[in-house]
């Protein structure tokens, strides 16, 4: 019984001693793992600092390959010049050792000194900072002129890669077909372009350009590394160049200093000026948006430098982060200061003006809305959720708009809008147009065939772009066109907006469909 009783105290403590050994067991393995995985965190935190430095120093190896040059031919001619120095040193001594002192003047010591400075060793210092400048110069003028051959990407069903001629002209990016069509096509603005190499492609060599203002992608093939390197160097200097050498305190306080002057408010409301009684000049008309957009749209900050083009209005730097973020389908964002403008799209700003843009997106404050808007130093979630109510959801819209406007209560929403569209485009009332297009107007319906006869100059299948064209509407044109229509689309009679636009200005012999004219080309050959 005695040994009974032993066996049994010694399996409990055999069973009891390998349970502990395997709860130590298991403990240092899992300190081991977790030991390891603190590792791999420390060496990919590491891993991803280094290499973000990599990519931030990437393009300071011309740069640094560049100023070491200059520093050893200007340590060079140091050591030439020390030389020449020591020499002269010593020739002066010389000369001291050779003459008494107290015989020696002023005037005879300046010309021995100056005696072994030969005009040529005067100028050489200034010759070799003047050759450096010019070297910067002429590699600075090198990108500025880049052109050449490049393969593009078309965007039709097939997608063939083309050999183009590109050329960069006044912070832009051009391109022409051939020999045989030697019109300049716009690949986008280069100020605002995203360019960068794309290594993952069916091709090598391949530069991928984002344009945001289109919203499209253009994929280019260069020749060779050398010229995809030097072509991407040269497309990122162009916003560099502009960025880096304004400043934009002296360029806003030179601009408010002059607004008061040019463009005096004479007590009449904001869109009470008309802007064809102004200069038509880019200048001028940047100061009348700036005079006209005093505030932010969304926070009511003072001198917003940022302009939504599609809603016509200004916003603060801070909005207009928000806005970029809801993409280019929703806001088109353009800087006033950096960014270049067209003078359709400048008059267009000028018409709509602060107020109209105001009265639509918030016209619902008379109907019982009161959108409350995020103060000024409001933090970025507070102005999002604002801004997503306002020009996302609409909810500060007056919805009853088009039907208080209509003559008629048998028509549903969509023609009533359509009408009102055609009406406005007609008279070349952007603010009405802009109304029906942010209510949901379909910028691909056309005239229909008992519509056309009630109008002279419309026919059937003309869509909003074809009205505006043989009406000279330029900037209810320029709005239609912001907001995507297909300036290819053709009416019943087979002819483009282009077509009709030179049609009707050769029956009616006037010379204000020329802007017009120009801006559906580029607008033509930049959607091809």
């Amino acid at each position: 019984q005695m040994e009974d009783m032993v066996r049994s105290r010694r399996e409990q403590y055999e069973l009891l001693r390998f349970s502990q050994v395997s709860t130590v067991d298991q403990f240092l393995k899992g300190r081991m793992a977790d030991f390891a995985d603190s590792c791999i965190a420390v060496f990919q935190f590491i891993n991803t600092f280094f290499k973000h430095g990599s990519d931030l120093c990437n393009g300071i190896e011309p740069v640094v390959f560049l100023n070491r040059t200059k520093v050893g031919s200007f340590r060079e001619l140091l050591n030439d010049e020390r030389k020449r120095i020591d020499a002269g040193f010593s020739q002066f001594k010389s000369r001291l050792k050779d003459n008494p002192f107290s015989q020696c003047s002023m005037h005879e010591l300046r010309k021995g000194i100056t005696a072994f400075q030969s005009p040529d060793d005067l100028r050489r210092v200034s010759l070799v900072s003047r050759a450096s400048s010019i070297a910067d110069s002429e590699a600075e003028k090198g990108l500025r002129e880049k052109e050449g051959y490049l393969f593009k990407k078309g965007q039709g069903i097939r997608k063939a890669w083309g050999r183009r001629w590109f050329y960069l002209k006044e912070d832009n990016l051009y391109y022409v077909r051939s020999k045989k069509d030697l019109r300049p096509n716009f690949v986008a603005n280069l100020v605002l372009a995203a360019v960068k190499e794309m290594k993952n492609c069916e091709r090598p060599y391949t530069i991928v350009l984002t344009n945001p203002q289109g919203s499209r992608e253009y994929l280019l093939q260069a020749e060779s590394e050398a010229d995809m390197e030097s072509w991407i160097k040269a497309l990122k200097a162009v916003a560099e160049r502009r960025l880096y050498a304004q400043s934009p305190r002296a360029s806003h306080k030179r601009t408010t200093d002059r607004l008061s002057q040019d463009l005096p408010l004479d007590g009449k409301s904001q869109r009470s000026i008309n802007i064809k009684t102004k200069p038509v000049s880019k200048t001028q008309l940047l100061r009348q948006i700036n005079l006209l957009n005093r505030h932010c749209a969304d926070c009511g900050k003072s001198r917003p430098d940022w302009a939504l083009i599609n809603f016509g209005v200004c916003v603060c730097i801070e909005c207009s982060g928000v806005h970029r973020g809801l993409g280019v389908q929703v806001s088109k964002v353009r800087s006033l200061k950096l960014d270049k403008w067209d003078l359709p799209l400048l008059r267009m700003m000028c018409k709509l003006g602060f107020s109209a843009g105001k009265s639509i997106f918030e016209g619902g404050k008379e109907t019982g809305f009161d959108p409350v808007k995020p103060a000024k130093k409001a933090n970025r979630e507070t102005r999002e959720v604002f801004i997503r109510a306002k020009y996302v959801d609409k909810k500060f819209m007056d919805k009853k708009r088009a039907y208080s406007e209509s003559k008629s209560t048998n028509e549903n929403r969509a023609q009533l809008l359509w009408k009102s569209a055609v009406e406005a485009t007609t008279r070349d009332d952007v603010e009405s147009l802009l109304y029906c297009i942010a209510s949901g107007l379909n910028l691909k319906l056309c005239i229909s065939e008992g519509d056309s006869k009630n109008h002279k100059t419309i026919t059937a299948g003309d869509t909003l772009l074809h009205i505006a064209g043989k009406c000279g509407a330029l900037t209810s044109a320029e709005l239609i066109l912001i907001y995507g229509a297909d300036p290819n689309t053709k009416n019943a009679e087979g002819k483009t907006p282009l077509d009709c636009t030179r049609d009707h200005q050769i029956q009616t012999q006037g010379k204000d469909y020329d802007d017009l004219i120009e801006r559906l080309v580029e607008c033509t050959s930049e959607f091809n």
